[in-house]
């Protein structure tokens, strides 16, 4: 059990959350959800120990520990599925790494040795002879009963959502609150295809509750869907009358930036560029669009 007492995170005067009481018990599954800023992943970074509270203690219980597998979708690419989830306990992962280490020497000291066997001990209060059949249990292709998976593609790779057995449904980063879909206007798309299909699958769902990411959690989740689907709908209109006149990849990225109101930088020139690039993919498998080639430039036009 986790248990958060009288927690508070404030930077200057600015408090991001305070008396937060909280207790995670064993057996369920939580969620944490809010609007952009209101905290979320400053929690999660308290209660993992990544930052320090300005008061209030997280306690664990007896033989307790977390592990935490970082938001960064590339950072274990060339790591084996097995090997990623042993590296949620790191002091016994170092362990191992450094005991396999000294087992592979060709010069295999006294010293050396000696300590392997202390290795070897603290491997085993550890339980570490079972962490790799844990490990295993845990990649299995398979869910608690009673849970169910929902591919949810488009927005990023392999995201899925998750139906709990009480008929609550996550539904992960795949629809965007109204509120941030007109403040931010192109959100971040890999596959538009996908996407739309995605969205279908969610206005046609019925659950107890929905709990969406980066909105209200809701009992309805069709007006939000479609929300969502008229924005991406809007966004291909407008590129395509862009293309009314043959234009290049970065003139139709001017002119969507001017047209939404969108401040260039370095970040969202790759964030909105790569989705402006699924979008003029899309069209042109749609028939919409297609792209011309003179001079060795490419141009995009309306079909």
């Amino acid at each position: 059990m986790i248990t958060v007492s009288n927690l508070e995170v404030q930077y200057g005067k600015r408090v991001l959350f305070k008396d937060v009481n909280l207790k995670f018990t064993p057996g369920n599954c939580y969620g944490v959800i809010g609007a952009n800023g209101a905290g979320k992943s400053t929690f999660l970074k308290v209660l993992s120990g990544e930052v320090t509270p300005t008061r209030g203690s997280v306690a664990f219980g007896p033989h307790e520990r977390l592990s935490v597998l970082k938001q960064d979708h590339f950072e274990y690419d060339e790591c084996t599925v097995l090997d990623t989830v042993l590296m949620g306990h790191q002091p016994l992962w170092s362990l191992m790494q450094e005991k396999n280490a000294l087992y592979a020497k060709a010069d295999f000291s006294e010293e050396d040795g000696i300590r392997a066997g202390e290795l070897e001990e603290k491997f085993a209060e550890m339980d570490g002879w079972n962490a790799e059949s844990d490990a295993a249990e845990l990649t299995a292709d398979k869910l608690p009963e009673g849970f169910a998976s929902i591919p949810l593609p488009g927005h990023f790779f392999d995201m899925v959502g998750f139906r709990t057995p009480d008929d609550v449904v996550f539904l992960a980063d795949c629809l965007s609150s109204r509120e941030i879909l007109d403040k931010y206007q192109i959100g971040f798309i890999y596959d538009v295809a996908g996407y739309l299909k995605t969205l279908e699958q969610v206005q046609a769902m019925t659950a107890k509750v929905f709990v969406p990411a980066h909105t209200e959690v809701t009992e309805d989740i069709a007006d939000l869907a479609q929300y969502n689907i008229r924005k991406v709908h809007e966004i291909a209109e407008r590129i395509v009358d862009l293309c009314a006149v043959p234009r290049g990849f970065e003139d139709i990225l001017q002119q969507l930036f001017a047209a939404y109101g969108l401040t260039m930088s370095f970040e969202q020139y790759v964030l909105v560029g790569s989705t402006v690039r699924s979008y003029l993919a899309w069209l042109k498998d749609t028939g919409r669009l297609t792209a011309l080639f003179e001079d060795g430039w490419m141009r995009w036009a309306r079909v």
